[in-house]
């Protein structure tokens, strides 16, 4: 046991310790930007130098008097050293006084009258503690003669060690997964030109790759700003001649496109339009119909607040979920990660920040939020990377959006020493698609790599089939997705218009109801159990529909009993209150409520099992309000089974509520 003791000292783990808390200060740049708060936690524009918005600037560039600062530290240690990082135009630092918990005990272990210019590049000062300060440091107290340099000064983080051998050293927080072997593959001259490609947009399934040209000949009006254009992949896994995507999307001014949604029938796009005129801030949508893309209309969202010029947006692939990068009064510094739910009113919600363990006092920008709902990859100044901006990633912890893992740097294969942005990946998590001038056709081009494991997001089912009529004919409808143990409504698409093809996109770990709605029409909806998904899983499912008329038999799929009782269990009600809300939609509509069973047990015992498992269901609808009137109910026993055998999957199916429009 003693000698664990002494290994386990020997073995101490030395602490480093940044600022938590600034306490005071003489001025600052900005409020936010270039703010004091800037010093809080780790450095954020080391390993490259230069001058950041998230540091920490005063006001005066020349300032007679002075500068200073007091800052807290989250933890009070025994210090041996103290850093600052200074990371442009160092020089200036004239005084440090540290101080114990309670300011009762203090040391000046650095003082300096001279003058000392190094130029604009930063650096990491470094002090020794002398061993006379023998209390555990929290504060410190830094003077800042700024008159001694040209040019502003700028303090991008401080932190104190216990040990006597700590650099300081900052590393650009790079994932253990790296791409490996895998290497960008430019998507060539069916994609790229001469000119400026950005901001691809792959769809879920990878079928078709939308993205931004600029100052292309085909492009629309007389300048030939930024349109619009997109391809399709083929058989041979390579994309189409890219087309452009043509009006009403694109028009003589600006246009772009930030995310489609899973179905690849809507398409969220940069600017408020107004028809012959310039556009205003803003974002809109267009829907796909038989004729082409519908004209693109304003998305609102409630108290919506932008106070800066530049913003990016995402659609995530529920559909519900709005990622946005806008700046306003609520942002830490410039362009801050927002996001915003769609309500059942069909009206978007105030954005919430996502917080500071994203945002920072620099830009972050392209959000996207992928098929798991929980992996989400932007772009940023704002931290350690290789150039201006990096493309980093992310988990989402729980359901405040609030709580996120340490952004993670994917690596120097994607990300160069210029401004990296737009990396956008399909439901399968197989590629991703980015923007970069490394070995580029021209300008920027866009590039696909492969992914690894541990960059992918977890894994999801995509599911996409065909919405069709009882004979067979496709039908333009809404699929709808809900949670069968809330009820509540979390995802939604719409099908092709012509020929009623869907996709969705699921998350694992839930269960699932999925279902179409048309006028006149009835779905047969279907549920999905994800809670054992081990990988990224295709699904091909059509939806049928039937004509609310009379003679018209519908299965009710998604109601669920105790075994071998007729209770109800809860997941039962969301395909119940549906009905309810048919029902309430068409007042004329009486129906027969038919229970059946399998072939288990005597013809008597499977009757009244059958029939009180249909009178439940009418027990139900009554109890919200549908007169009892307009309702029947007959049990079947096992005499109309819906598959002759025996095996379990057949009983299953052939336990069953139906129900039967009398009128």
């Amino acid at each position: 046991m003693i000698i664990l003791v002494i290994l386990l000292n020997f073995f101490t783990i030395s602490k480093t310790v940044y600022v938590s808390e600034v306490v005071s200060f003489t001025s600052q740049f900005e409020d936010k930007s270039y703010s004091a708060n800037q010093l809080i936690g780790k450095p954020n524009n080391f390993v490259e130098y230069g001058t950041s918005l998230s540091a920490w600037r005063p006001k005066d560039e020349f300032s007679i008097k002075g500068e200073e600062i007091i800052v807290k530290f989250e933890q009070a240690i025994i210090s041996k050293r103290i850093a600052i990082y200074q990371n442009f135009n160092p020089g200036a630092i004239s005084e440090i006084i540290v101080y114990n918990q309670d300011s009762s005990k203090s040391k000046n272990i650095f003082s300096s009258e001279q003058f000392l210019y190094m130029g604009e590049e930063g650096n990491i000062k470094i002090i020794n503690i002398d061993k006379s300060v023998d209390f555990k440091v929290q504060f410190a107290k830094l003077s800042f003669a700024t008159n001694r340099i040209p040019g502003y000064n700028e303090i991008d983080a401080i932190a104190i060690s216990d040990n006597m051998e700590d650099s300081f050293n900052v590393k650009i927080n790079l994932t253990s997964s790296d791409f490996g072997t895998y290497e960008p593959e430019n998507l060539g001259y069916r994609i790229n030109s001469e000119f400026a490609e950005l901001a691809p947009v792959i769809t879920s399934n990878e079928s078709e790759l939308f993205f931004t040209r600029k100052y292309h000949p085909e492009n629309i009006g007389i300048d030939k700003k930024q349109d619009i254009w997109y391809s399709t992949m083929e058989e041979d896994g390579q994309f189409s001649e890219a087309v452009n995507i043509g009006e009403p999307i694109n028009d003589e001014y600006n246009n772009f496109a930030f995310s489609i949604t899973p179905d690849a029938n809507s398409l969220l796009l940069g600017n408020v339009y107004n028809k012959n005129e310039e556009p205003t801030a803003g974002f809109s949508s267009s829907i796909r119909t038989a004729n082409g893309w519908s004209d693109p209309e304003e998305i609102v969202i409630e108290n919506l607040e932008r106070t800066g010029k530049y913003s990016s947006y995402q659609l995530a692939s529920d559909g519900q979920t709005l990622l946005l990068a806008i700046e306003n009064s609520e942002s830490y510094g410039k362009t801050d990660l927002f996001v915003s739910f769609l309500n059942d009113d069909n009206k978007w919600s105030k954005p919430i920040n996502l917080g500071k363990d994203i945002n920072t006092g620099s830009y972050e920008t392209s959000p996207f939020l992928a098929a798991d709902r929980k992996t989400l990859y932007f772009s940023t100044s704002g931290k350690p990377g290789f150039g201006s901006n990096d493309i980093f990633y992310t988990k989402r912890l729980d359901t405040t959006w609030q709580k996120w893992s340490e952004p993670i740097n994917i690596g120097n294969k994607v990300n160069s020493d210029g401004w990296d942005a737009y990396f956008n990946i399909p439901a399968s998590g197989a590629n991703a698609y980015f923007v970069s001038t490394n070995n580029s056709l021209g300008y920027e081009d866009i590039f696909r790599i492969k992914l690894p494991d541990g960059l992918k997001p977890e894994d999801v089912v995509l599911v996409s089939g065909y919405v069709k009529d009882n004979k067979g004919n496709p039908i333009e409808a809404l699929i709808r997705v809900e949670d069968l143990q809330t009820g509540d409504k979390i995802g939604k698409a719409r099908t092709h218009p012509v020929s009623g093809k869907y996709q969705i996109t699921l998350t694992k770990g839930q269960k699932y109801g999925i279902y179409a709605e048309a006028n006149d029409y009835i779905a047969v909806t279907y549920n999905m159990n994800l809670d054992s998904l081990k990988a990224f899983k295709s699904i091909d499912k059509d939806i049928v529909m039937f004509p609310i008329k009379k003679g018209e038999t519908i299965r009710i799929n998604n109601i669920f009993f105790e075994f071998a009782q007729f209770e109800l269990l809860p997941e039962s009600f969301p395909e119940l209150n549906r009905l309810v809300e048919i029902l309430n939609k068409y007042p004329e509509l009486n129906i027969q409520i038919n229970g059946h069973s399998d072939d288990v047990g005597t013809e008597s015992r499977n009757n009244l099992f059958s029939l009180n498992r249909a009178k439940a269901v009418s027990n139900y609808l009554t109890s919200k309000g549908i007169n009892p009137k307009r309702l029947k109910v007959k049990g079947f026993g096992y005499s109309q089974p819906l598959i002759n055998d025996t095996t379990e999957e057949a009983r299953s199916q052939n336990r069953r509520v139906e129900f039967l429009i009398l009128e």
